[in-house]
């Protein structure tokens, strides 16, 4: 189990690596030896978070639902909440208290913060600030929605009806993005708006993640035969990525709106989430293979990354800035490689800080809380 788990903290090492380096570049440019079209590409770490969410959770209550146990949802949102919510209020703190920290001028209602209903709706020209964590509400909404759902309906259908539900509600995506897509978006900013953050058009991810846990759970002999092809699934998913990057790294001046904005852009506003999670979810497959490099790994430095992702993510942007402003005061060249280089570690001492300081007491306490209730049981 642990070997399985080593390959998921590589991706999810890669996955919070590809968002830094791609919200870097909002700050200042990044030095031309990383000037790449991958950088680019960065945004889809995202997408991995999502595949690797859906994959673990979803097994995580089939795994009890096997058990004759049910699922239990006071433990769930337990853990979760314990998860969750500390190191997210802290951060939604130091940018309520301390607007000079502010990497963007304006912050969303508190409320849509509170709720974790940011993503719906978000105008990032009026309210950029702490706009990466729109894909933690819909991690939240996944997160409240999925156990209840599986709670209601049971595990012979879990078993029987995932396949469907999974592909009506991706196709159900497509159709969402090309009526948001048509009627909606006039912009960059309103398709971010309509199309980028909506939890309704970026459930794919999630979805396929679902799909793994259900195949790997229902389905032994294809969990065998995919096992067997560690490298094969790893490079198909290499391959539908390459794909899917051809839509977003084109070399022209206004390569933006050309894709996303421009009559011919349907396509990839349709069809690029879905390929991008599917890449990833091969990837993620092959990770979890007995065979494969990636299930075999083991990186103490990937593993302390992966530990630290979540409060990485939430906290890097307002440690970006400050760290770039400070540095930049005292004669670091902004757009050079010791600046980022600078900056990328303030974050991730800066998370080690939150991990030691507010993830692993929530931990502790979490564990207390579940061992008292389980006594009571």
């Amino acid at each position: 189990m642990r070997s399985k788990l080593h390959g998921l903290e590589t991706l999810r090492a890669c996955a919070i690596g590809a968002v830094l380096l791609f919200h870097y570049q909002y700050f200042f440019e990044h030095p031309l030896w990383l000037e790449a079209g991958l950088i680019k590409f960065g945004w889809s770490g995202v997408d991995l978070f999502f595949v690797l969410s859906g994959y673990l959770i979803h097994s995580q209550l089939l795994a009890e639902m096997e058990a004759g146990k049910g699922v239990s949802l006071a433990r769930f949102y337990i853990k979760r909440a314990f998860r969750i919510l500390p190191p997210f209020g802290f951060v939604l703190a130091l940018y309520v208290l301390f607007p000079w920290a502010r990497e963007r001028e304006s912050l969303p209602p508190l409320w849509k913060l509170l709720t974790f209903s940011q993503n719906i709706g978000l105008d990032v020209a009026a309210h950029r600030t702490f706009s990466h964590a729109w894909s933690l509400c819909i991690e939240e909404q996944f997160y409240l929605l999925l156990p209840l759902g599986l709670s209601v309906i049971g595990y012979t259908q879990v078993r029987n009806g995932t396949v469907q539900t999974v592909c009506a509600l991706m196709a159900l995506g497509v159709v969402v993005r090309f009526i948001s897509f048509r009627f909606l978006a006039r912009d960059m900013a309103s398709w971010m708006e309509w199309i980028y953050y909506p939890t309704q058009t970026r459930l794919d991810g999630l979805l396929v993640g679902i799909f793994i846990a259900w195949l790997f759970h229902f389905k032994p002999s294809a969990r065998e035969w995919l096992a067997a092809r560690p490298v094969q699934t790893l490079l198909a998913g290499i391959g539908v990525l390459a794909i899917s990057s051809l839509f977003v790294l084109q070399n022209t001046p206004d390569r933006t709106l050309r894709i996303y904005v421009g009559i011919l852009a349907q396509y990839p506003s349709l069809f690029l989430f879905p390929m991008v999670s599917i890449g990833f979810g091969l990837i993620v497959v092959s990770a979890i293979s007995p065979d494969s490099f990636l299930y075999n790994l083991h990186s103490k430095s990937l593993g302390w990354v992966a530990t630290l992702s979540y409060s990485l993510y939430l906290s890097h942007k307002i440690v970006l800035h400050l760290a770039q402003k400070w540095l930049a005061g005292v004669g670091i060249p902004p757009k050079g490689p010791v600046m980022m280089l600078l900056c990328l570690g303030a974050a991730v001492g800066f998370a080690l800080l939150m991990h030691h300081a507010i993830e692993r007491p929530a931990f502790r306490l979490r564990d207390w809380l579940l061992a008292k209730r389980m006594s009571r049981t």
